[in-house]
């Protein structure tokens, strides 16, 4: 069926009800004028596999909106996405959820589960989050107005290098860097430090210095602790029968 309005300028329905314009002269395929504010300008009803199918169609710009207006995603209009003002914006019920401005930094407004950003995960064979490309600071918390920049649960771990054989990380024996699941360094709660190999400082080995009273007051001192008694000008080391300072002879 063949409807002609002019020349050259005709509108065809096949008998599969494909429809075939030719074009208007303002720019579009189809133009519709509408002047009933409150109804929708196109409204499709029944079943159908697709409901807007422009994969036919050769152009990259697919839909094309108005600054200020919205797509909704649900019947009731409630979440939208609309672009205005430099912004990419989803919303629900009127407040901001998202923002996305013309630089490509993402504004989150936060989630009820004490989180700006809360991702849960069901794949344990693969990584929360990876990072590729180049960049001057990987995770940069400078900005962020927290005192608690990072938080880890007990038993995680951070990897050094790729292979995570160089590990850091919290257990019940306290902080403990790692090589290869081997403890090379503990930190437990109590300030106490374990070390797998030897100390070598460069500079030379600094004892704590107390006075002899200060040294008698200390409460349940380990077997072997050393420190420098200044009333007596000598190393003093705890041991079984008590403190004993050490003799010392001069240089020759």
């Amino acid at each position: 069926m063949i409807d002609t309005v002019a020349p050259g300028v005709a509108r065809t329905l096949d008998t599969q009800g494909n429809e075939t314009l030719p074009g208007a002269l303002q720019n579009s395929q189809t133009i519709v004028q509408l002047v009933q504010p409150t109804a929708a300008a196109f409204v499709a009803r029944g079943s159908a596999a697709i409901g807007l199918d422009t994969t036919g169609l050769s152009t990259p710009d697919a839909l094309r909106l108005a600054e200020g207006q919205h797509i909704a995603w649900e019947a009731t209009d409630a979440v939208r996405t609309a672009y205005q003002n430099g912004l990419l914006q989803d919303s629900g019920s009127g407040a901001t959820l998202r923002s996305l401005d013309n630089n490509g930094n993402e504004t989150l407004k936060g989630s009820l589960l004490t989180s700006g950003l809360t991702t849960t995960l069901d794949n344990n064979g693969a990584s929360a989050m990876t990072v590729t490309g180049h960049a001057a600071i990987g995770l940069n918390l400078t900005g962020l107005s927290a005192t608690n920049g990072l938080r880890m649960g007990t038993g995680q771990s951070i990897a050094w290098e790729s292979t995570a054989v160089i590990t850091t990380g919290y257990a019940a024996t306290g902080l403990t860097d790692s090589n290869g699941g081997t403890a090379l360094r503990q930190l437990d709660s109590g300030g106490n430090e374990t070390l797998a190999g030897t100390v070598t400082p460069t500079t030379g080995l600094h004892l704590p210095t107390f006075s002899r009273t200060q040294i008698k007051g200390r409460p349940s001192p380990a077997i072997g602790l050393v420190v420098y008694d200044a009333d007596d000008d000598a190393p003093a080391v705890y041991t079984s029968a008590g403190w004993k300072l050490m003799v010392l002879s001069a240089l020759p």
